[in-house]
């Protein structure tokens, strides 16, 4: 028997899917819970990051 962990944070995109499959089968689950104003707030620190990458010409703007 294989073992092997699945770390995704789409999984409840596609749990249920992946429930009704026989082709595996899961032997536990952790699902992590997070107050929702963190959530908001790593998510907009992330799209920021995420945004000045694709945009380097921000770079080069002045710092206020």
């Amino acid at each position: 028997m294989d073992a092997a962990v699945a770390k995704s944070p789409w999984l409840y995109e596609y749990i249920d899917a992946l429930l009704r499959d026989n082709a595996f089968g899961i032997d536990a689950a952790i699902i992590p819970l997070r107050d929702l104003a963190e959530v908001a707030v790593s998510r907009i620190a992330l799209e920021h990051c995420a945004m000045h990458g694709a945009m380097l010409w921000m770079a080069d703007l002045d710092q206020p």
